[in-house]
């Protein structure tokens, strides 16, 4: 069994999907931005990452998530919304101020707990803002949206 990621590599690989890493390449500007962190600590982390399988990174070209990187980001992506529905429906917390609790709380469920948040609530498709859940698979549903 290999061991959990940090919270650190959870967090890059969500940033970079986030940003629309599985279909193109994301600057190290936009990660720096979206995480708020410094330009050269992101690339030593794509570095790293690129090393570990988890991304495509060429320096000039941006970082792209491969298909590890892909199952991991979408597996903390279906924790966070989880964790933020959970809040909501059966805690009672305003759909306002789960995301900063389900930030912590994403790193540290157990794949039981995920299965049994999902089971408990129904496999739902979206999270308290809209936002689609991954399947247990990783896969995201597709939504037809307009523009307003």
């Amino acid at each position: 069994m290999t061991a959990p990621l940090s919270t650190a590599v959870q967090d890059y690989l969500k940033a970079i999907h986030a940003l629309g890493g599985a279909d193109r390449a994301v600057s190290p500007n936009e990660i720096a931005a979206a995480l708020e962190v410094r330009g050269s600590s992101v690339t030593g982390m794509l570095k790293r990452l690129a090393k570990d399988g988890f991304i495509k990174y060429e320096s000039r070209g941006g970082a792209r998530l491969a298909g590890r990187g892909l199952k991991e980001a979408r597996r903390v992506v279906r924790r966070h919304r989880l964790v933020e529905l959970f809040l909501t429906r059966v805690l009672g917390l305003d759909w306002s101020e789960v995301d900063a609790e389900a930030e912590a709380l994403e790193h540290v469920i157990s794949p039981r707990l995920e299965e049994a948040l999902a089971a408990h609530l129904g496999e739902p498709l979206e999270d308290p803002h809209g936002h689609p859940i991954p399947t247990p698979t990783g896969e995201l549903r597709h939504r037809d949206l307009k523009r307003l």
